[in-house]
C-alpha cells in the first residue's frame, strides 16, 4: 500500500539510557542495512548488537531488531534501533537514515499504516494514543478498556444486532406473501438498540471528559479571590496575589489530579468594566474561557447582594456552575 520508509524516535526525546528510532517501509531493511554493521544477517524478531555507521563515520553502537511484515506494528517490514540516548547521536543517526532514502515520518503516521494495513481498528488506535497521553488513574482506565477491546466489542455487536433488523425487514419487504413479520416485537427491538446506543454514547462522553480533562473557569469580579483559590487547590503559588482590583490581566492555565480525574483549571481576569484597553483584553479571554469551560465555579464577594448580572448570565447560559462564597470572614465597614 505505502511504497515510501519512514523514520522517526519513538521514545521521548532528551537525555536518557536509551533512545529508540523505528523506521517502517517496503524493502527497510535491504535500503539501509549499509549503515548497520556488524551481524552477517538479520533474522527476525532477535536482537542484534552492531555498530551505526555512514561509510567511515562510527555514529554509535546499537541494538537492532527486525520485523518482518506483515508479523510487526505496522503490518510492513520494520526495524527499531536503540542507541544511546544523546540526543546528538539521534540526530546525526536520523540525519543518515534520510541520506539513504527514508523520511521523517509523520505524527501518527506508524499508527495509521498499522490502521491501514489492517493491524487494528480506529478505535484501538485511539486507545493507544489514550494510553500514552493519559494523566490520571481514571483515564488510564478508560484507555486500557478501549485497548484490550471492550469498546470495539461494543460496537461490533450494535452492528451486528442492526444488520439482523435490516435483514428482517427487507425479508419482509421482498418476500410479503410468504413471510409473517412481527412489526411490534421489531418495533420493541429497536427501541432497545437506540436505548443501549444512547446509553453507549453517554458513558463515551464521561470516558472522553476522563481522558481530556474537565475544563473549569474560576470567575467572578476583581478582588474576590480567584488566584487565591487557583493557588490554593494547586497547594502552591501558581498565581499572583495582592489586595489591588485588577492583578490578573491573563488567564492561567493548570491541570488539577482530583481523586483520579483530571481538571483542567482556568484562573481567569476579573469581569468588570475595563479601565484600558489591555484589561479589556482580558475580560474578553474571560469570558471565553466561560464559554469553553464544561464547568464554572463562580466565586462571589458574601457581602455584595446587588451586583448579580453574572450569576444570572451563567443560569441562563445552562452552564454547570458551582456558587462559592470568598471573604466571608471579612466584613465591609460603612463609611
Amino acid at each position: 500500500m505505502f511504497e515510501d520508509i519512514i523514520c522517526a524516535l519513538s521514545t521521548p526525546r532528551g537525555i536518557s539510557a536509551t533512545s529508540v528510532v523505528r523506521c517502517s517501509g517496503p524493502g527497510v531493511l535491504e535500503r539501509i542495512r549499509y549503515l548497520i554493521s556488524g551481524p552477517r544477517s538479520l533474522q527476525p524478531r532477535r536482537a542484534y548488537v552492531a555498530e551505526f555507521v555512514e561509510g567511515d563515520r562510527f555514529i554509535d553502537e546499537v541494538v537492532v531488531v527486525f520485523f518482518e511484515g506483515p508479523a510487526s506494528y505496522t503490518g510492513e517490514d520494520m526495524l527499531e534501533i536503540s542507541f544511546h540516548g544523546n540526543p546528538i547521536i539521534v540526530e546525526n543517526a536520523l540525519e543518515a537514515l534520510f541520506r539513504a532514502g527514508s523520511r521523517m515520518a509523520l505524527p501518527g503516521e506508524f499508527t495509521k499504516r498499522a490502521v491501514l494495513n489492517g493491524k487494528f481498528d480506529l478505535i484501538k488506535a485511539e486507545a493507544i494514543n489514550a494510553l500514552i497521553t493519559s494523566k490520571t488513574e481514571r483515564a488510564l482506565e478508560a484507555a486500557v478498556k478501549s485497548f484490550t477491546g471492550g469498546l470495539s466489542e461494543e460496537v461490533i455487536s450494535f452492528r451486528e444486532k442492526m444488520i439482523r433488523l435490516l435483514a428482517a425487514v427487507e425479508v419482509e419487504l421482498n418476500y410479503p406473501d410468504e413471510v409473517e413479520t412481527d412489526y411490534s416485537s421489531l418495533r420493541g427491538e429497536l427501541l432497545d438498540l437506540r436505548n443501549e446506543i444512547a446509553h453507549f454514547v453517554n458513558s463515551s462522553e464521561n470516558g472522553i471528559i476522563l481522558s481530556r480533562g474537565i475544563k473549569t473557569a474560576i470567575v467572578g469580579e476583581t478582588n474576590v479571590g480567584k488566584s487565591t483559590l487557583l493557588n490554593a487547590l494547586l497547594k502552591r503559588d501558581r498565581a499572583i496575589v495582592s489586595d489591588l482590583p485588577g492583578t490578573t490581566r491573563d488567564t492561567i492555565e493548570e491541570d488539577l489530579n482530583i481523586e483520579g480525574v483530571l481538571f483542567n483549571v482556568v484562573d481567569t481576569a476579573g469581569i468588570r468594566e475595563a479601565t484600558d484597553a489591555v484589561e479589556e483584553l482580558g475580560i474578553r479571554r474571560s469570558l471565553k474561557a466561560i464559554e469553553e469551560a464544561d464547568l464554572v465555579i463562580l466565586l462571589r464577594d458574601p457581602h455584595d447582594q446587588e451586583n448579580r448580572d453574572l450569576e444570572e448570565d451563567l443560569r441562563n447560559g445552562r452552564k454547570r456552575l458551582i456558587v462559592a462564597a470568598n471573604k466571608s470572614d471579612i466584613r465591609k465597614i460603612e463609611s
